[in-house]
C-alpha cells in the first residue's frame, strides 16, 4: 500500500542520514546479510489481487510464491498459473528480482519475463512505478534479474499469468555421479523440447538432516513417509546426481521423446531409469 511504501521511504531516508547499510535481499549463502545493516522485513505486505480477466496478478512483495500460486489457481478455477520455482515458501521479491527460475522456464520463460510493472522505493526515498516503456524503464530492466535486487526496495509487482497445462508428468531419478553420466545429461538436455525443464542436482544421500537436494526442509514428522518414497541408496555419503523435472504432457509423450533421442537400456543412464522415474 502507499502508506507502507511511505514508511519504507522514511526508513531509507533515515538510514542514509545516519550512513547505515541496508540489507534488501536474500541469498542461500547469506552473502547479502551484513553486520550493522538494517534488514527490511516486508512479510506483512502480502496482498495478492488477480485481475478480472485472469491475465494478470498484482503482488505485494512480502507474499510467498505458494500464496501467489494458490490465489491465481483458485480464482481461475485451475486454468491459470504463475511460473514460480520449486519451493512455496520462497518470497516473491527475491525470486522475481533474481530472475525467477522454475520448472516452467523453458516453456514459459523466467518469472521476471512475466513482469509488467514494479513499484519501488528508491534510495533517496522516492516512490516510483517502473515499466518497460515509461521514464523509469532502466529501473524496470534492472528489476528483471540484472540488478541483483539492490536498485531499491520493490513493494509491488504486476505480472502476467500463464495457462495451466492440461497434463503434467513429474520426472525424478538417481544415478551415480560420474563424468559419463553428467556428460550424458548435458547432451540429452540440448535435445529435449521446451515442454520439459530437467534439472541436475547433487545428493550425498545422508540422513534427512544432512543437506541434500531432496531432503532439505523435510520435517521429522514426515521422515518415515519420505524414506518410503526415497529409500537409502547402497552407499550413504556417496555423491549421486538427481535428474529432477516437470514435463508438460503425459508419461508416454515424455518417454517417446527420450527414446527418439536414442536413449535405451545401454545408455549411461538407461531408459529403464527414466521409465521408473516418471509419474503423472
Amino acid at each position: 500500500s502507499l502508506s507502507l511504501s511511505l514508511s519504507l521511504s522514511l526508513s531509507l531516508s533515515l538510514s542514509l542520514s545516519r550512513s547505515l547499510t541496508l540489507s534488501l535481499s536474500h541469498s542461500l549463502t547469506l552473502s547479502l546479510s551484513h553486520s550493522g545493516a538494517i534488514s527490511i522485513n516486508l512479510s506483512n505486505m502480502k496482498a495478492v489481487k488477480v485481475s478480472d480477466d485472469l491475465d494478470t496478478v498484482t503482488v505485494q512483495t512480502g507474499a510467498t510464491a505458494g500464496k501467489v500460486v494458490y490465489e491465481v489457481v483458485s480464482k481461475s478455477n485451475h486454468t491459470r498459473n504463475v511460473p514460480v520455482g520449486q519451493k512455496p515458501t520462497v518470497g516473491m521479491a527475491g525470486l522475481t528480482l533474481g530472475g525467477g527460475w522454475g520448472f516452467a522456464s523453458r516453456q514459459d520463460g523466467l518469472l521476471c519475463d512475466q513482469l509488467i510493472s514494479v513499484r519501488m522505493v528508491l534510495p533517496g526515498g522516492e516512490i516510483v512505478e517502473a515499466t518497460a516503456t515509461n521514464e523509469n524503464s532502466e529501473i524496470f530492466w534492472a528489476s528483471c534479474g540484472g540488478g541483483g535486487g539492490n536498485v531499491g526496495i520493490a513493494t509491488e509487482f504486476t505480472m502476467k499469468t500463464i495457462k495451466t497445462p492440461e497434463r503434467v508428468t513429474r520426472v525424478h531419478l538417481l544415478a551415480n555421479q560420474t563424468v559419463e553420466n553428467i556428460s550424458f545429461y548435458q547432451k540429452l538436455s540440448m535435445g529435449l523440447s521446451d515442454k520439459i525443464t530437467l534439472n541436475l542436482e547433487v545428493t550425498n544421500n545422508l540422513p534427512l538432516d544432512g543437506g541434500t537436494s531432496t531432503d532439505i526442509g523435510v520435517p521429522s514428522s514426515l521422515r518415515d513417509a519420505w524414506l518410503k518414497l526415497f529409500p537409502p541408496l547402497d552407499e550413504p555419503g556417496k555423491f549421486y546426481i538427481e535428474l529432477v523435472g516437470i514435463y508438460f504432457g503425459d508419461k508416454e509423450e515424455f518417454l517417446a521423446e527420450i527414446e527418439a533421442l536414442d536413449v535405451d537400456n545401454k545408455s549411461p543412464i538407461p531408459l529403464k531409469s527414466f521409465q521408473d522415474g516418471v509419474k503423472e
